[in-house]
């Protein structure tokens, strides 16, 4: 069974009023409402030629409150029924129906009876197929494509004097952490709380009820919770690292601020985070050609006089791993080997590693599941490793690199 992981993020300081989640979402597809219009001729605009057709929305340019939490993904055409003219919408409904996994969204036809949905997990990019009423195949949308650009974080500041556990992130008293999507806030209930942009100071209008364990706040900006019980400044002590991205490919713009079409400076969504995950390691060797060898990781030697049999705990600890805003993988690079002893030469040597919670035996590797385990025939050499921790689901996985 998969072990979920424990992820605390690590905030850089970058400025007092941080930038809240800010992305563009955009929706491609065919749109078999507007291929019948087309056919009808009923289309009062000459650019539509084709049922095949994209839209966007943009969310978090400026704090803002969702409904439901729910983003409409529309384009307005143009047209005529009965000698007049007059707008349409369409397109999709992006709507947040899980409290606990804020990077799935269900995506719903607009305006119709969606009797066919997509629950997808947020990605740059996602084949979603078709959506819309199965008894009305008029109002289907077909081939759909969904995008998210941009930082989905916003900083949520503790201004109380408990530490609690908000998202599964736990934010210590006084602290701050960046939140994916904070539409909702799952922790415990807190008497007497108040919510406040912490950017602005203003009060917040919604978030105060409290509903299978979570609040609802909507809100797109940077957060900041109070129960009357903290005496704390207002400036957040932790705000994001949202860094400008600079041009590289060529010399003269090797200083220059890229910006995007919309003419906003482009910034990387990458998040700074902590982990610990631990691993049992084995070096499986004879010893009539080792004796007793230097069992090293990452270099360092963690045995000097080590046998075969001797199972060593290796935590993987990263202090400030990068971990992508959009996917929301990280990754950690390891090397495990081994020098003869004295008079030895050496010779084939397996190099393993498995998941700590199953226990240090040689029989727990061969337990252990396929991602949770890994090995390399290395002998005389240096076996490598690669981790990749997926923040969003709290799942990992180990690799021959």
């Amino acid at each position: 069974m998969m072990k979920r992981i424990a992820l605390s993020m690590l905030c850089i300081i970058a400025a007092l009023a941080a930038s809240a989640f800010h992305v563009q979402m955009g929706f491609s597809g065919k749109s078999n409402l507007l291929e019948q219009l087309i056919k009808n001729s009923q289309i009062n605009s000459p650019r539509i030629q084709s049922p095949f057709w994209g839209w966007t929305a943009e969310v978090g340019k400026t704090p803002e409150y969702l409904r439901d939490p729910q983003i409409d993904i529309l384009g307005r055409i143009y047209i005529t029924q009965a000698g007049e003219t007059f707008p349409l919408f369409d397109g999709v409904s992006v709507s947040w129906n899980n409290p606990d996994r804020p990077e799935m969204v269900t995506l719903s036809v607009y305006g119709g009876i969606s009797g066919v949905t997509a629950d997808i997990t947020i990605a740059e990019t996602v084949n979603v197929g078709m959506l819309g009423y199965s008894g009305d195949t008029s109002i289907r949308m077909e081939y759909g494509v969904f995008t998210c650009r941009g930082n989905p974080y916003s900083v949520v500041m503790n201004d109380t004097s408990t530490n609690r556990t908000i998202n599964g992130v736990e934010i210590p008293a006084g602290d701050s952490a960046l939140l994916l999507f904070p539409l909702y806030l799952k922790t415990a209930e807190i008497p007497n709380v108040k919510f406040y942009d912490l950017d602005s100071g203003v009060k917040l209008l919604s978030g105060t009820y409290y509903h299978n364990g979570c609040y609802t706040l909507r809100y797109t900006g940077n957060i900041r919770i109070r129960d009357n019980t903290s005496t704390s400044t207002f400036t957040p002590p932790n705000a994001p690292d949202e860094t400008l991205v600079f041009g590289d490919m060529k010399t003269a713009n090797e200083d220059k601020v890229l910006y995007a079409e919309n003419d906003m400076p482009i910034r990387s969504a990458i998040v700074n985070m902590t982990t610990n995950i631990q691993l049992m390691t084995w070096w499986d060797f004879d010893h009539g050609a080792w004796g007793s060898p230097k069992a090293m990781i990452n270099g360092e030697v963690v045995c000097d006089g080590h046998s075969t049999d001797h199972i060593i705990a290796y935590t993987v600890n990263a202090n400030s791993l990068k971990v992508n805003g959009i996917s929301g993988k990280g990754y950690v690079y390891f090397t495990m080997s081994q020098t003869p002893g004295s008079g030895y030469s050496g010779g084939s040597c397996t190099m393993r590693c498995w998941d700590a919670s199953l226990g240090s035996s040689t029989s727990a590797y061969a337990n252990a599941p396929a991602d949770h385990k890994a090995e390399v025939s290395a002998g005389t050499g240096e076996a490598r490793f690669k981790m990749t921790i997926n923040f969003y689901t709290g799942t990992w996985k180990v690799e021959p690199n």
